[in-house]
């Protein structure tokens, strides 16, 4: 592993030593969030019944992961526990509770959410949910949890035979400290802010709407008519942003019609902010023609867009071969005023993460039989300038958690995963260990909060059929 001159001039290696995976036990009470949905929940769900979920159970072959909390600026140990997962998602960190969700058999959807307090490390609950709802689960590479301001959300979804391989998509809203299931609803895709739950329903006219539910109750606030795919809205507090597509109408350049596009390469992508009071439109960036937004918006104290763009060719001339033009657009998430834009240097270059002060982007070449090649850039969120870099990584698998302060990175190879804990700013290291995986499949993620790293490592689980993988 090669680091810039300067990152590696301020190298501080910690010998932590092997962290192990015999685990003692680490006590507390697991109670089980289940309770029947209330009246109101069910008269939201007229098209379908919520599924009798349950708890997966483990699957032979296959060991239980574990849960580490590491103080950020030493690397000593905090705490560590067993998880009921064998193939684990990154940890969410809220209200003093972390939370992760994952599963044992890859094969099916079956998973489950877990919630274990940050001060002692002792599971407070697990509660069943739907890694993926079309047939598969995604083992630990699933979205992270899903989690708000007072209240939990996990996706399910009630069986049916044969393709789409699920019926209708339901959403729960469970107590964040008890797991206690406190509303059901129709829709898919949840997101939390700041005193607003949200799910996608299906619009009339095809994509879905935006769907904002009180927390505590799941009643409907509001419901916003935009036109979007299944992707949730990236949301931060007070901030809700969603992506977009279609044709902008000749009646109003605030509408988008995604029915009917007047020549090629005239549909495009775009960007609206949401008032998460009312749903209201607050601000909407177009990003011209042909353009894709190619990856779910990163938010922070900017919003980060990854595009490709395809141009029509002129007539009676083939499609241009090769990767399509891409770029990097970062906007003012209170006003949609662009801030900076860069273009890609290859469509493996894409940016992974934003947090307050600073974008990474991260560019991997290599892969199967060839060997891996990471290279980790650190930007001036408001400026888009380099401020550090990491370059020649040997690795395969790179999982990078940050806040302003502190950040962290799982690093894999084919025999090895290692932490390592570098300072946000100036990328100076402040320590690194190893960690012991099981293989053939190392699966680590990490979060840091408050001052704490919580690193995720999964135990042996059970990968899909290669038909089902893609």
């Amino acid at each position: 592993m090669c680091h810039q001159s300067d990152v590696s001039a301020a190298r501080r290696a910690l010998a932590l030593g092997l962290i192990v995976m015999a685990l003692p036990a680490c006590g507390g009470t697991i109670t089980f969030g289940r309770s029947s949905p209330s009246a109101y929940a069910a008269s939201q769900a007229r098209s379908g019944s919520p599924p009798n979920q349950a708890i997966p159970s483990p699957v032979p072959g296959t060991t239980a992961g574990f849960l580490l909390a590491l103080d950020g600026r030493t690397g000593s140990m905090l705490w560590q526990a067993s998880v009921p997962m064998a193939a684990i998602s990154q940890p969410v960190v809220s209200g003093g509770i972390v939370f992760i969700q994952g599963g044992y058999d890859c094969r099916s959807t079956a998973s489950v959410l877990a919630a274990f307090d940050t001060r002692t490390g002792n599971q407070m609950w697990e509660a069943p949910t739907t890694a993926n709802r079309y047939g598969y689960s995604l083992c630990g590479s699933e979205s992270a949890p899903t989690v708000g301001s007072g209240i939990a959300l996990t996706n399910a979804s009630a069986q049916v035979q044969g393709p789409p391989f699920g019926g209708p998509s339901f959403v729960f809203g469970l107590d964040p400290r008890t797991g206690r299931t406190l509303w059901s609803v129709q829709g898919e895709e949840p997101a939390a802010g700041a005193g607003v739950a949200m799910v996608l329903v299906q619009a009339p006219r095809g994509g879905f709407n935006v769907r904002a539910l009180d927390p505590m109750t799941g009643r409907q606030e509001w419901e916003a008519i935009v036109h979007t795919v299944n992707i949730a809205p990236s949301v931060n507090r007070q901030v809700i942003l969603v992506q977009e597509y279609g044709c902008p109408t000749s009646s109003s350049p605030q509408d988008i019609d995604p029915s009917h596009c007047s020549g090629p390469g005239q549909g495009g992508s775009f960007a609206s902010s949401l008032d998460p009071a009312t749903g209201r439109r607050l601000w909407q960036v177009g990003f011209g023609p042909g353009s894709q937004v190619n990856r779910t918006p990163l938010l922070s104290d900017v919003a980060v867009f990854t595009l490709l763009v395809e141009t029509p060719p002129s007539p009676g001339q083939p499609p241009t071969e090769g990767p399509l033009p891409g770029a990097i657009r970062a906007l003012d998430p209170a006003t949609g005023a662009e801030l900076w834009r860069q273009g890609l240097s290859t469509q493996s270059a894409v940016p992974i993460l934003a947090v307050p002060g600073t974008v990474f982007v991260q560019e991997s070449v290599g892969g199967g039989a060839q060997l891996c090649t990471t290279r980790l850039d650190a930007l001036d969120s408001k400026t888009g300038v380099l401020r550090w870099r990491m370059d020649n990584l040997q690795v395969c698998g790179l999982d990078v958690a940050a806040d302003a302060q502190t950040t962290v990175l799982m690093l894999s190879t084919a025999s090895a995963t290692k932490i390592l804990v570098l300072n946000t700013a100036t990328g100076a290291d402040f320590w690194e260990a190893p960690v012991a995986t099981t293989g053939p499949y190392r699966l680590a993620h990490a979060t840091v909060s408050g001052g704490v790293v919580y690193a995720a490592v999964s135990g042996k689980f059970i990968l899909p059929p290669p038909s089902d993988s893609g």
